[in-house]
């Protein structure tokens, strides 16, 4: 299997190959600022998971769950992975699978 490498708002994501029932790229812009959204907040919570129960990280926690619903169908018909959709740091995984990647979009 093949992947196509992304790269939104320095982060990078991975596509697998062939791209299933959507329209590449279109299908990932009509996306890309919930996207954004979703890594700005996750990289907050990041920032404030030291303070569990804090006003902040309850803000960041409700926007995030608000962000990953919306997101839920995009992320089962792309097969995305990466940070925040996922734990898996990106270049690591590329190396421990030894994954071919096709091509390498900047969104």
């Amino acid at each position: 299997m093949q992947y196509v490498l992304i790269n939104i708002n320095n982060c990078k994501f991975l596509l697998p190959e062939p791209i299933g029932d959507y329209e590449f790229p279109s299908y990932i812009l009509k996306h890309k600022q919930l996207i954004i959204d979703y890594i700005e907040v996750s990289n907050s919570m990041l920032k404030y998971g030291g303070e569990p129960f804090s006003e902040e990280m309850q803000q960041c926690d409700n926007r995030a769950k608000h962000i990953r619903y919306q997101l839920a169908d995009f992320k089962a018909i792309t097969g995305i992975v990466g940070f925040p959709f996922d734990m898996r740091d990106v270049d690591l995984y590329i190396i421990n699978n030894s994954l071919n990647i096709a091509s390498e979009f900047n969104i």
